[in-house]
């Protein structure tokens, strides 16, 4: 599985970027545990709702469509801000 730890590899990006470089151990393991508690609710999200069958439908591209609409109207200025040393 050439993509195995998919999710680990974007937490460290998502770190690199958000945590503060002199996190303590419990908010680095906090905001961990909140990344991949909102990263599995989008996968059971998108399991629960996506039409059965192996082709997509318009219903499951106007799901992922709001989803990502839903995402990116969330202020984003933290991924922005430069990283504390």
């Amino acid at each position: 599985m050439p993509n195995a730890r998919r999710m680990e590899k974007e937490w460290e990006c998502y770190r690199a970027v958000v945590v503060p470089s002199d996190a303590g151990e419990t908010q680095i393991t906090e905001t961990r545990l909140a990344f991949m508690a909102g990263a599995q609710t989008l996968l059971a999200i998108i399991m629960r709702d996506l039409t059965p069958g192996l082709e997509p439908t318009a219903q499951d591209i106007n799901m992922i469509d709001e989803i990502a609409v839903e995402l990116r109207s969330v202020p984003h200025e933290h991924f922005r801000r430069p990283r504390r040393s």
